[in-house]
């Protein structure tokens, strides 16, 4: 308990609620910024228990979860009306019973025995007191893709309990609820490009209409860029008659985007933050620092495709400054549903070079040691995304841009962008509305009239507001008529086939080996990169370190798991930690 109490005080959480429930010993800690009591009691002793941001029948928090306890007391919880991400805990005076949300973002891990359960990686690794092994796959997935899809984590003893992993889990302290299976895939509707346009906006106002209560409760916050879908979100806040502050990150890199938000907010009529960010090789000795423990405890220990830095960025103060007065913020990942990010074709996909391409990319591959372990991680990874499926890595063989999209949105959305909404949980309530299962369920509908130049979302964008839709964005062109040269291009990118992308990327990635200087980082940056890898080595992992290093988003990675593994030495098997650099001396152990 001592060890798990610290590391929730690191992460910047007041002291718990603490009780007892049957065998288990709880731990509740509120919100960091909305402390607001998040355990509820019934008058026949029952008691109900929340993390997360649980919204229910379309009421406030409170009265919500309430309502919610008196629906399970009664046997009469309507799923339907429950959304959000969250984990529920319910307690029936002599058993706990657990629920999370059906799209999987919301993350709870246990260790082997189920002895401890925990929405804390961190907790779990040093609640049981032992010495955990290090999933060696696991880390070479983390290191490569930026992430680790479930159940596996960093650890083999230590499980993320997906759905499906909830229906097997045995526990002496307490059980899953089980989930009702969503809704078959509805493929392609049989509507027009603006019946369809009209299907997601309907669907994602009720959503909105749904989490009114909560937002009038807490305070709106939204963070707005150049883009798309932090535009869509701000339209549908308005259109809902919430009311939303909005903040834009400010730096040389942010130019593009801040010029864009102060245009979007002046035309709104929104006031507008500027929250001044830096890169890490920007701050000194004590803000490199501040910013390492920031993202190592909000992050907790994980990472996703584009975080595993100390940059400001991904950092809790500079989290909180964006928050301001607001309780409640909200997240425009999962956005990219409603358009070709990617530009993937419409015909028929290779899984392997798909794999190599749009998950591993270019550089890790060559970061690979050989063929064979190219190999043996494509496979794995293969039946990994197929289980998520439902399917077998044979049926993943190929697939079409539905199927693209699917994996999208049950692989990198619960494992790439999950770790990003549970770090924003730890703060304050914090929602993804376009990756909500239901309102990513019927995106899904949307594929036959994706298009090409982002012209789905573009024309959402119009149809709430044409005069919003017409300010610039930082792609060049504005939302309210999407450029034919736009459009002709994305269909021209598309049409190129996976194997010659990978052939340029690798050419590219031979000519930067060639051309990469050493003074692209730092002094202090490059010696402990040198200690990271030299800590990493020890597990045995087959990369070739020299070419993982030339990449930025590599070299942050790791720098923050070799981190990580630093200060929970204590907790992991068979790890030597070498005499620290200067930046990382000093370090307080768990």
């Amino acid at each position: 308990m001592a060890r798990t109490r610290t590391v929730f005080r690191r992460k910047g959480f007041s002291e718990p609620a603490e009780c007892s429930l049957g065998a288990a010993r709880l731990l509740l800690y509120p919100k960091q910024l909305n402390p607001v009591r998040n355990w509820f009691e019934a008058e026949s002793g029952r008691r109900l228990c929340c993390t997360g941001t649980p919204v229910y029948k379309g009421l406030g928090y409170a009265q919500g979860m309430t309502e919610l306890l008196k629906d399970w007391e009664s046997r009469r919880v309507l799923r339907d009306e429950l959304v959000g991400f969250y984990c529920l805990l319910f307690f029936d005076g002599s058993r706990v019973s657990l629920m999370t949300d059906s799209s999987g973002l919301y993350h709870i891990f246990s260790n082997a025995d189920g002895t401890v359960i925990s929405n804390s990686l961190q907790a779990v690794l040093v609640a049981d007191g032992i010495r955990h092994p290090v999933d060696r796959d696991a880390l070479t997935e983390q290191l490569l893709t930026g992430s680790v899809t479930g159940p596996d984590t960093l650890f083999k003893d230590i499980v993320l309990l997906t759905q499906e992993k909830q229906k097997e889990f045995r526990s002496p302290i307490a059980d899953f609820m089980a989930i009702r299976p969503p809704p078959a895939d509805p493929g392609a509707r049989h509507s027009t490009f603006t019946e369809c346009v009209e299907q997601q906006l309907t669907v994602l106002r009720e959503y909105f209409h749904r989490i009114r209560a909560l937002s009038g409760e807490m305070g709106l916050s939204l963070g707005v860029s150049g883009g798309y879908d932090s535009r869509l979100l701000l339209l549908l806040a308005r259109d809902a008659g919430l009311s939303v502050s909005v903040y834009t990150y400010s730096s040389s890199k942010h130019a593009r985007e801040s010029s864009v938000a102060e245009e979007l907010a002046k035309h709104a009529g929104i006031g507008l933050v500027h929250v001044p960010v830096r890169a890490w090789r920007e701050l000194d000795y004590l803000a490199r620092r501040v910013n390492m423990n920031d993202a190592l405890y909000l992050w907790d220990g994980r990472t996703n495709m584009t975080m595993g830095s100390f940059n400001d960025v991904h950092a809790r103060e500079v989290r909180i400054r964006a928050l301001g007065s607001s309780g409640l913020s909200l997240n425009g990942l999962g956005g990219e549903l409603y358009r070709n990010r990617e530009h993937l074709r419409a015909g028929r996909i290779d899984f392997g070079e798909w794999l190599l391409y749009y998950v591993l990319t270019p550089d890790s591959v060559a970061a690979l040691a050989g063929a064979r372990d190219l190999t043996l991680l494509r496979d794995r990874l293969a039946v990994k995304y197929a289980a998520v499926l439902g399917r077998s890595a044979r049926q993943l063989r190929h697939f079409d841009r539905s199927v693209a999209r699917l994996l999208y949105r049950d692989v990198w959305l619960p494992y790439s962008a999950g770790p990003k909404l549970c770090a924003e949980n730890a703060i304050s309530f914090s929602l993804m509305p376009f990756a909500d299962s239901e309102v990513s369920r019927s995106a899904l509908g949307a594929n036959p009239h994706i298009g090409y130049g982002g012209c789905f979302e573009a024309e959402m964008i119009r149809k709430i507001d044409p005069g919003l839709a017409k300010v610039n964005s930082c792609y060049g062109h504005s939302f309210d008529t999407v450029p034919m040269f736009k459009r002709v291009a994305d269909c021209a990118i598309s049409a190129i086939p996976e194997r010659l992308r990978i052939a340029y990327g690798d050419m590219h990635f031979a000519i930067r080996r060639r051309l990469q200087s050493p003074a692209l980082v730092d002094d202090l940056t490059r010696s402990a990169l040198a200690w990271s890898i030299q800590l990493l080595v020890q597990f045995g992992l087959p990369i070739l370190w020299d070419r993982l290093v030339l990449s930025p988003n590599h070299r942050d990675r790791i720098l923050y798991l070799a981190y990580f593994f630093y200060v929970f030495s204590d907790s992991v098997e068979g790890l030597r930690v070498p005499d620290p650099p200067m930046v990382f001396q000093g370090a307080s152990h768990l």
